[in-house]
């Protein structure tokens, strides 16, 4: 299972990547994308795997994906951001961190902490990106029609 972890700068995502994976960012690095996969324990696996007779014991695992913060509030932040939608839609689960704690040594994201307003900024850019992502397709199923040759899943696709 994929976790990815988004949300704004300074709003505690590599602090619950580094709780959840145990792996802890070197002081001064830059950001980056940071994976982790971490093995969920169960005590039943292996009572199952005994009575069962199994010779191989799989674990469940989880992978952590930590992207980044990214400002939305210039069109720099934004692009960086539609730019890792694709990436992020390949995860199984997404896990949204929102800042809901003062703290003078961290600066708060447009000098507020407003949970409620951070996660219909994030919601309105994931739906951009989504937009974003049919319009091109639907402009390449156009151009895909006027070619001479069968078209009954595009025109399919396109009428969805």
């Amino acid at each position: 299972m994929n976790c990815a972890i988004i949300g704004l700068p300074q709003s505690g995502k590599s602090t619950l990547f580094a709780a959840a994976t145990g792996m802890h960012p070197s002081p001064g690095e830059m950001p980056h994308l940071k994976r982790a996969t971490v093995s969920v324990p169960d005590d039943r696996v292996p009572r199952l795997a005994e009575m069962f007779g199994s010779k191989k014991v799989t674990y469940a695992s989880i992978e952590f994906w930590d992207f980044p913060g990214f400002s939305l509030d210039d069109a720099h932040g934004r692009d960086l951001f539609r730019r890792s939608v694709p990436e992020i839609r390949n995860a199984d689960s997404l896990i949204v961190v929102l800042r809901a704690f003062e703290n003078d040594a961290v600066p708060a994201y447009r000098d507020r902490v407003d949970p409620a307003a951070d996660i219909e900024e994030v919601w309105h850019d994931l739906v951009f990106g989504d937009l974003e992502t049919v319009t091109n397709r639907v402009e390449k199923l156009e151009k895909a029609l006027i070619k001479p040759t069968r078209h009954d899943h595009e025109k399919r696709e396109l009428a969805v």
